[in-house]
């Protein structure tokens, strides 16, 4: 696919994206056109082998703030990367970090690349711990799961939450580890944003304007108001990280435009549970 406004390459086992805008959560016009035509060309990418992850990264050099999963992810819809999204994938926002001819005629651009997990460099490793949890369970429903399941796995769980130092205002990454039935398989890309909304949630506290609304907040989610205020573990600070959404729901809100890199790996039990641990990064 190639216009005025987008071009779509893709070329042993990677797939470049181009767009003069970004594929918007309901796209019209030639927005939507391109994102049908990206989902196409998805669903064409040979399928995973054993040791093998889907890596997602945006360029972009566009102005105002974004979510990197809705970017990569959420906006383009989980189906086509169903069938190679089951073991792990690995994205990152790469804005302002690479130039490439196209850069001056579309300004963001899209990669989506089969690895072998032999060949990937250690970029955990570069950077600093901020905070780590143990496992924890979660129902293993996982495609109904929603934030709430993971924010309350965390809150419910302190003693399982290591925190080492306050990353306010500051860039990092997500990486989860989920342990799920040998009987189950998952699309890694239709629960990651459940999953960071819930994990990144829980490590803000809660500001003066949701203070106001606990009450209120509390009782629909169906925790006590004390859970909802704790303090613990906020090393992304205070924020309204949740809100009353039309009559008895709510919209979780956490500042998540500054997660420039997440990862989840999915592995097999023989238990029947379901589990999550991870750690988030410092990558300023």
């Amino acid at each position: 696919m190639c216009s005025e406004n987008c071009k779509i390459i893709s070329d042993d086992g990677m797939i470049q994206a181009f767009s003069k805008e970004r594929i918007p959560y309901q796209p019209q016009d030639w927005r939507k056109e391109f994102r049908n035509a990206l989902r196409c060309v998805l669903s064409q990418l040979t399928p995973f082998t054993e040791g093998q992850y889907l890596m997602a990264c945006y360029y972009g050099t566009g102005t105002g703030s974004f979510d990197l999963e809705n970017v990569l992810f959420y906006n383009i819809g989980s189906a086509p990367f169903r069938p190679f999204a089951t073991n792990r994938i690995f994205a990152k926002n790469c804005s302002n970090q690479e130039t490439t001819d196209e850069g001056a005629e579309f300004p963001h651009r899209y990669v989506y690349k089969i690895c072998d997990s032999e060949n990937q460099t250690d970029f955990w490793g570069k950077h600093t711990l901020a905070a780590e949890w143990e496992s924890l369970s979660v129902p293993v429903s996982l495609s109904s799961n929603k934030a709430v399941v993971y924010w309350r796995a965390l809150r419910e769980n302190p003693e399982k939450v290591h925190s080492y130092h306050k990353l306010q205002g500051s860039s990092f990454g997500v990486k989860i580890k989920l342990s799920v039935p040998k009987t189950k398989t998952v699309n890694l890309t239709s629960v990651v944003k459940p999953m960071l909304d819930g994990v990144i949630c829980a490590f803000h506290s809660a500001d003066q304007c949701l203070q106001k609304e606990s009450s209120l907040i509390a009782s629909r989610l169906g925790v006590p108001k004390q859970q909802l205020l704790s303090t613990d573990n906020d090393i992304l600070g205070a924020c309204r990280f949740i809100y009353p959404y039309r009559e008895n729901s709510v919209k979780w809100n956490p500042k998540d435009n500054h997660c420039l890199a997440f990862e989840i790996e999915a592995e097999h039990n023989n238990d029947g549970s379901c589990r999550f641990s991870g750690g988030i990064y410092d990558l300023s």
